[in-house]
């Protein structure tokens, strides 16, 4: 949770798993499925009270930036949105971009998902979709971008950013 934002949605994907699995079983998992959500929540918690409160403070700026990657309201524009933001950026690694360049990415995804879909158990399903549904949520509720910026939805957020900045060479 310290190096990466995106983590606590997989950490989140990861807990709905690990209670699913448990509900049906003794006691002692279930203890275990609930203490692992209780110690990443509480991880992700002192993580942002620590080193990320600053960044509140000029939360302003920060909805504006990330304007683009909150879902709208009206209905037209969010299918519309939804569609550009998946084709998009989203799915920009290993290849792909803005403007819909990420298609390819997306039409190989759904026919890895379809392909997987019917040999994936219940928690596997849930471990995999539970970051996306997180990470929209919190994109509905303006506190975490969805979408637009492939590295804030994958990488982890180390602080060195340098696979973002052109190579200049010293020659």
């Amino acid at each position: 949770m310290v190096l990466s934002y995106p983590a606590v949605f997989t950490a989140a994907g990861i807990g709905a798993a690990l209670l699913l699995n448990a509900s049906g079983e003794n006691r002692s998992r279930r203890i275990l499925a609930v203490a692992y959500c209780v110690v990443a929540g509480a991880s992700f918690l002192a993580t942002l009270k620590i080193s990320a409160a600053a960044q509140y403070e000029t939360q302003k700026g920060l909805l504006e930036y990330w304007a683009g990657a909150f879902p709208p309201a009206n209905p037209l524009k969010f299918v519309i949105w939804f569609v550009q933001i998946h084709t998009g950026n989203l799915f920009a690694y290993p290849l792909g971009g803005k403007n819909g360049a990420s298609l390819a990415s997306v039409i190989l995804f759904g026919i890895g998902m379809t392909a997987m879909w019917p040999k994936w158990q219940l928690s596997v399903r849930t471990m995999l979709f539970t970051p996306f549904l997180f990470t929209f949520i919190a994109a509905a509720l303006r506190l975490y971008p969805y979408g637009e910026s492939a590295r804030v939805s994958q990488q982890p957020c180390t602080g060195d950013y340098s696979w973002d900045r052109p190579r200049v060479s010293n020659a």
